[in-house]
């Protein structure tokens, strides 16, 4: 009867490290088999966000040219960096004096080469003119896995991200 009571009490205490390991181990893979896919998220997450920056930028650059009845241009300053200029009192070389500052991308998203395309002058600057009308444009964003969107501005100054 002792035996029996002895036997019991030695079951009761819990698992045993083989069990332990092995639980550790199933954890360990299913995160790792989870981590590129939240990668890829995170990337599509970060391409969605630099998107509808860029778009709130050309619609501040129409609202801001229809405000002014004048002209105002959006300008793609490097690989990642946007900003709102007036090509009439904008300096080339210094952009401080610009109407809104230079707004920066996320750090892995980047315009694809040659991105911003016009139907009549392919530039580095998507123009919008005193009554919110432009020449129709495309700007194109890419994120490090390769993944694009466009945003496409239409001749009546409509900006879309497709």
């Amino acid at each position: 009867m002792e035996d029996w009571r002895v036997m019991k009490l030695q079951s009761n205490g819990g698992f045993t490290l083989l069990e332990l390991t092995i639980v550790v181990t199933v954890v360990v893979v299913v995160a790792a088999m989870g981590v590129p896919s939240l990668r890829q998220s995170l990337a599509a997450y970060r391409l969605s966000a630099s998107a509808n920056l860029v778009a709130a930028e050309l619609n501040a650059a129409r609202t801001l040219a229809v405000s002014r009845a004048g002209e105002c241009q959006v300008t793609l300053i490097d690989n990642n960096t946007i900003q709102i200029t007036d090509p009439n009192t904008t300096p080339p070389n210094n952009l401080d004096k610009a109407p809104r500052t230079a707004k920066d991308l996320d750090s892995q998203i980047t315009f694809t080469d040659n991105t911003v395309t016009t139907l009549a002058n392919p530039s580095s600057a998507i123009h919008f003119y005193g009554r919110g009308l432009t020449r129709a444009g495309e700007i194109v964003l890419q994120n490090e896995f390769l993944e694009t969107t466009k945003i496409t501005v239409t001749a009546g100054g409509r900006v879309r991200i497709e």
